[in-house]
């Protein structure tokens, strides 16, 4: 059944995991933020990824090898592959997304809110502490 899982990519790596494994026909979603920068004594906005090292992709295992998954450029491994993957509730993709869109105007009461550097776990699917 196809569903979200989290990959750990190797440092700095996110952005061509996600080239790589689009070019194999995953959906990949690599959540961003706006975060100012000095560079060369001038400040600069960038974009940089909200979880780093980290990449969600969305993937049936059954149909698309999780060792391919594994090999492809950038990519470290699938967090919590064991015999048994688990898979991400897609509530927590979509309140992710939201965040990203318009993190001012969409505040969600029971979702708490995303920084950068902000710790999760994985238990049974996604969940923020």
């Amino acid at each position: 059944m196809k569903a979200w899982y989290l990959l750990y990519c190797k440092p700095r790596s996110e952005t061509r995991a996600q080239q790589n494994l689009a070019l194999q026909n995953l959906e990949t979603y690599l959540p961003m933020i706006s975060e100012e920068k000095s560079l060369r004594g001038r400040k600069q906005i960038c974009c940089v990824p909200l979880f780093p090292n980290y990449l969600f992709i969305n993937f049936d295992p059954s149909q698309t090898s999780v060792r391919q998954v594994h090999s492809t450029r950038g990519v470290n491994r699938i967090v919590n592959c064991r015999e048994q993957m688990t898979p991400i509730d897609d509530r927590v993709i979509h309140a992710i997304r939201m965040k990203e869109l318009t993190p001012s105007q969409t505040e969600l009461a029971e979702e708490p809110e995303l920084k950068t550097g902000r710790k999760f776990v994985l238990k049974m699917g996604l969940s923020l502490i």
